[in-house]
C-alpha cells in the first residue's frame, strides 16, 4: 500500500509547494536574472568569431534549442526566433532577438542579442521571453581566446526564480562548451 501511496503523496506535496510559492514567484517576476560563464578557448579569435558570426547555424550546436529560424538579415545583423525545449513539467521558452556585432579597437569581438516584442507569436504552452539580452565577448590572449557569455532577462511563468536562474547559469556554461565543440568540429571538417 505504501508503494502506491508514495508517488501520489510526493506529487501532491510538489503541487502544494508550487501553489504556495506561485505568489512569491509572481512577486519576484520583475527581478532580473543574470548568468555568466567564462572560459579560455585554445584557438584564435578569428576561428571562434567565424562560428559566432554564422548565426543561421546556431540551431545546429546551441544546447536545448528545439527551433531556430532566421526571420530577417541585413548588413547590420540578424533577427531570429528561437525556442528552447525544456524538460517536463517546465514549459518551453522562446524569444525573438536581433543580433548585432562589433569589433573592438583592442582586437576583441562582441555579439549581442536583444529581445524584440514583435515576431511570430509563441506556440501554445510556450513562454515568451520578451526582455532578454545575451552577449558573447571574445578577446585574444596568449595561447588562445578568452570567451565570456552573459545573459540577462526577466523571468516569465511560474518557475521559481532560483531554479530558473540556476538553469540559465548551467546553460551558459554548456554554451561555452558547445562553442568549443563546434569550433573543433569545423576544424576537423576543414582538414578532410
Amino acid at each position: 500500500m505504501f508503494e502506491t501511496f508514495a508517488p501520489r503523496a510526493v506529487h501532491t506535496l510538489l503541487v502544494l509547494w508550487l501553489v504556495f510559492t506561485a505568489g512569491s514567484v509572481q512577486a519576484q517576476a520583475a527581478e532580473e536574472i543574470a548568468a555568466e560563464a567564462r572560459g579560455l578557448l585554445s584557438v584564435t579569435l578569428d576561428r571562434a568569431r567565424a562560428v559566432l558570426m554564422d548565426v543561421p547555424a546556431f540551431g545546429d550546436w546551441f544546447p536545448s534549442l528545439d527551433a531556430w529560424t532566421v526571420l530577417a538579415r541585413s548588413n547590420a545583423g540578424f533577427r531570429v526566433h528561437g525556442r528552447h525545449a525544456l524538460p517536463w513539467p517546465i514549459r518551453d521558452r522562446d524569444y525573438v532577438v536581433d543580433y548585432r556585432w562589433r569589433d573592438g579597437a583592442d582586437g576583441s569581438f562582441e555579439l549581442v542579442a536583444q529581445a524584440r516584442a514583435d515576431g511570430p507569436p509563441p506556440k501554445p504552452r510556450v513562454i515568451r521571453l520578451d526582455v532578454l539580452e545575451s552577449r558573447w565577448h571574445l578577446k585574444p590572449v596568449e595561447g588562445g581566446t578568452r570567451v565570456a557569455y552573459t545573459v540577462r532577462f526577466l523571468p516569465r511563468g511560474n518557475l521559481p526564480r532560483w531554479l530558473e536562474g540556476r538553469s540559465w547559469q548551467q546553460e551558459s556554461w554548456r554554451l561555452i562548451d558547445a562553442l568549443e565543440r563546434e569550433i573543433d568540429r569545423r576544424a576537423r571538417e576543414a582538414a578532410l
